[in-house]
């Protein structure tokens, strides 16, 4: 049976790290739920961002300062309404925006 060996240097292995992370794109989730009245979303988004490949002998391959660089977004509202007896006639009777709030984060 034929064998193949290969070698890579640690500027090698950091450049092969560096193609790997440009190849994985943004990761990101959202989603909404009620409960009652109350509406609620969130979104989140993940991006693997540097990193450092080290060839320690005689076996062990380590990945320091790898970063996660992620942003979370919430939203939550009300679908209550104001009753038209506190209201001015003249304004909208239109959910009422309880919180929104963005948190962007670097980790790791």
């Amino acid at each position: 049976m034929a064998e193949i060996t290969a070698a890579l240097d640690e500027k090698g292995a950091n450049k092969l790290l560096d193609t790997v992370i440009a190849a994985i794109p943004p990761q990101s989730k959202s989603g909404s739920g009620n409960l009652g009245p109350f509406l609620a979303s969130y979104s989140i988004t993940g991006t693997l961002t540097n990193g450092d490949v080290d060839l320690i002998p005689p076996d062990t391959i380590r990945i320091a300062d790898l970063q996660l660089d992620w942003s979370l977004s919430l939203n939550g509202q009300t679908s209550r309404v104001v009753p038209p007896e506190i209201l001015s006639p003249h304004l909208p009777q239109t959910p009422v925006n309880v919180f929104t709030a963005a948190f962007p984060r670097r980790a790791f």
